[in-house]
């Protein structure tokens, strides 16, 4: 790493500083295998925000969950995971069922459901 957001970096600076931006600004990095700009190439990338991560991981963890039911099952069973008792939720619980309904059976997980955000959304499931 040579730069960032157009900075050259030297060994004796602390480079944290140059880490301090908010979610929704791009870091631009200058790299290359070797200590030189000749034939470098920069790098944009984008932080996340804390809420934009953990959807992430939610999404990898319930894409991990189905593919092992799916490898396990041969795919005669299906697995969906309800996240939360709310309307995005049971939205997303029919498109789960629509997409499984050739299945044999189907695991239905609710651990970690936060609960109900209102009778009316609840009684829906």
């Amino acid at each position: 790493m040579l730069a960032v957001n157009g900075k050259e970096l030297k060994t004796t600076e602390n480079y944290w500083k140059l880490f301090n931006i908010l979610p929704g600004r791009k870091f631009e990095f200058l790299v290359n295998s070797k200590p030189s700009t000749d034939g470098a190439w920069t790098v944009s990338l984008e932080p996340l925000t804390a809420a934009a991560m953990s959807t992430l991981q939610y999404d990898r963890w319930v894409e991990d969950r189905k593919q092992m039911v799916a490898t396990l099952t041969k795919g005669e069973i299906g697995y969906l995971h309800i996240k939360a008792m709310d309307a995005p939720s049971l939205a997303k619980f029919q498109r789960d069922l629509l997409e499984n309904q050739d299945k044999k059976a189907l695991i239905i997980d609710q651990r970690f459901n936060g609960g109900a955000a209102s009778t009316r959304s609840c009684s829906r499931f």
